[in-house]
């Protein structure tokens, strides 16, 4: 548009000649902005003045600034061109910030987000972004009014939605988008949704090679070991952890010997995201705040961690544990006291390592809890065939190396195609109808519980089998299962079983991994939790009944505990809780003790008048350790 400039008479009736008398228009009194003959065009205006932007191809191109009430032909160049790309803000009108593009010194175009609270409320921030980004900025005053962080600041740009964290996200109009680090999956407005992870080191995508490739190369194999499938599987199942009700984050660690090919089922998952960072994966050897990162970076996704042994942190590994599983970040606080937003996520992980929880625990003499133990849920990786991970092998390879090294050499030929088809249907299928794919994502579900554990299973042990069901459902609809109800064909090339899933292949190796953990677990009618303080209680009375004087004998010992009679140990109200439940709940310890026919008299005290206290009436808990049926 053609701009004119008034006459200096126009100008409140002063001379532009005389610089020191110069007075700039209020803004409603310009009818139109100046356009000067060196090609400078009018940006926009804050209290301290204009900006203006020169761009005609030279040296002398960039952003200018014109202080209020100074004559408009004085600008001041501030800096190279740069430009607001747009602005953002959360679904919720916080967290708001601009995207600005410009080129650097060496002609590379940069692209950068900039938080208007903590980079643009202060300049000097922002010149240090800038500049380490190699953008060439103008030593200025800090004193003199007009800066880059108001030009931007003020900067009129489109706004699109900001998302923090990968995975599942909303829009304002209630459309479902799936947030990748490098792309957002769905129809409609995906473009109007900008990812920014607010980390100096963000995960990023490398795909290699094409779909075709992965299926013939790589995913045909897989079905010749139940370990590999159902990891694999894993990948499919954790964008379903929202869908599903009642299911939290869940933890899958394979446990077995050194070169059996347990990492190798942790990589051959990784293909389905995308190609490894440095080709390595992520181990346990990292800190509580690196851990809670690497967590949020895999929201609604697979975290890897490989070789358990690796941490020098082993004290920590049970407490990460929950936090991993909480799905929740230590809460922390700002610089001026107030809360930080907790860091939350859904995921599911995959683990490997040498040992588990119960010989951490040995080794670094921490407590293990039951709650932990079903957390981090132990699948032994040599499944005992003699080919490590496999049950079979293909022909065309003499043994199960020669597999595990062509699929090592493979794995990073061909990767990261398949999630994003798989995401494309899942994506289009929760907004046609939200509700029926929940239902049918819990039904299914049900169907593998139900056929895999029985009504009197411990409810810790149904908890867990859900989770592996998960893993089956997700494997099944990437594998074209239900009549190929996620309509997006066979993706893995593995036996789907047509409407009949528990033909199929994941079907087949989740309920051979469910198997092998409640193996490895142990008894599924208790809780490891009850056998342990069963354990401990027998462990005391035995090893201790020194510690136990009979009913008519002089107190000899210092540190009593209680006495023994006929079979019976007879202990005090505070010495059984201090020395028996040592801190347990006394409702809940002894629920357990008479259900197991340790605690007599069906929990009520026992009068009885020992020796030692001068024939004083005392009442006590009566334990019996009871005899092991042939």
């Amino acid at each position: 548009m053609t701009q004119t400039k008034k006459k200096p008479s126009e100008i409140e009736g002063q001379e532009l000649g005389n610089k020191k008398d110069f007075k700039a228009p209020a803004p409603e009194d310009v009818a139109e902005e100046v356009k000067p003959n060196d090609g400078m065009y009018f940006q926009c205006e804050s209290t301290a003045g204009r900006y203006y932007k020169r761009e005609n191809g030279d040296e002398k191109d960039g952003i200018y600034f014109v202080k209020t009430g100074v004559d408009p032909d004085r600008k001041e160049k501030i800096s190279d061109l740069i430009e607001v790309l747009y602005t953002y803000c959360n679904q919720w009108k916080s967290d708001s910030g601009r995207s600005v593009k410009f080129k650097n010194r060496y002609g590379d175009t940069v692209t950068l987000n900039l938080s208007d609270a903590q980079d643009l409320n202060v300049p000097s921030a922002v010149r240090r972004l800038l500049l380490d980004r190699c953008f060439r900025i103008e030593e200025r005053s800090p004193n003199k009014q007009g800066s880059l962080a108001d030009y931007l600041l003020n900067m009129k740009a489109p706004r699109k939605q900001l998302v923090r964290k990968t995975g599942w996200t909303q829009t304002n109009e209630g459309r479902y988008y799936f947030v990748r680090p490098d792309k957002v999956i769905g129809d409609g407005d995906n473009q109007e949704i900008v990812y920014d992870p607010n980390s100096e080191e963000p995960t990023t995508i490398s795909r290699n090679g094409n779909l075709k490739d992965w299926q013939e190369k790589l995913s045909k194999y897989a079905p010749y070991s139940s370990r590999l499938v159902f990891a694999m599987s894993a990948e499919f199942s954790a964008p379903l952890l929202q869908l599903a009700s009642g299911l939290g984050n869940q933890l899958f660690h394979f446990l077995g010997t050194s070169s059996c090919g347990k990492s190798t089922a942790l990589e051959m998952a990784s293909t389905i995201e995308g190609d490894l960072k440095g080709g390595k994966l992520p181990t346990w050897d990292t800190r509580k705040g690196g851990l809670e990162n690497s967590c949020l970076d895999a929201n609604d996704g697979i975290f890897f961690l490989d070789e358990i042994g690796s941490s020098d942190k082993g004290k920590e590994i049970p407490g990460w544990i929950y936090t991993i599983s909480s799905g929740m970040g230590t809460a922390r606080a700002n610089s001026n006291m107030t809360a930080k937003t907790r860091k939350t996520w859904r995921l599911l992980g995959l683990s490997t390592g040498e040992m588990g929880l119960a010989e951490i625990g040995l080794i670094y003499k921490v407590t293990i809890h039951t709650g932990q133990q079903v957390r981090l849920a132990n699948i032994p990786a040599d499944v005992g065939a003699g080919y490590g991970i496999f049950e079979t092998i293909p022909s065309e390879f003499e043994n199960s190396f020669q597999l595990v090294e062509y699929l090592k050499a493979e794995r990073g030929k061909n990767n990261g195609h398949a999630l994003d088809v798989y995401l494309e249907r899942l994506v289009a299928l929760r907004n046609e109808n939200e509700q029926s794919l929940r239902d049918f994502l819990d039904s299914k579900i049900r169907e593998f519980v139900d056929a895999n554990t029985v009504t009197q299973y411990h409810p810790q042990i149904k908890r867990v089998c859900r989770s592996f069901g998960l893993v089956a459902v997700g494997g099944a609809l990437a594998s074209g299962a239900f009549d190929n109800y996620l309509g997006a064909g066979n993706i893995t090339t593995w036996k789907n079983g047509g409407n009949d899933w528990k033909q199929s292949d994941a079907w087949r190796c989740a309920q051979t991994c469910f198997k092998a953990w409640l193996n490895d677990h142990g008894n599924p009618y208790n809780s490891n939790e009850e056998d342990t303080f069963i354990e401990e209680v027998i462990s005391i009375l035995t090893s201790q009944r020194n510690r136990f004087i009979g009913l008519q004998e002089p107190c000899t010992v210092s540190n009593l505990i209680g006495w023994f009679d006929n079979g019976c140990y007879l202990i005090p109200a505070e010495s059984y809780r201090t020395n028996i439940l040592k801190g347990k709940s006394l409702k809940s310890s002894n629920e357990i003790l008479k259900k197991r026919g340790l605690l007599e008299n069906q929990g009520k005290r026992k009068l009885i008048r020992p020796l030692s206290l001068g024939g004083k009436d005392i009442q006590v808990r009566a334990l019996v350790i009871p005899q092991e049926s042939d």
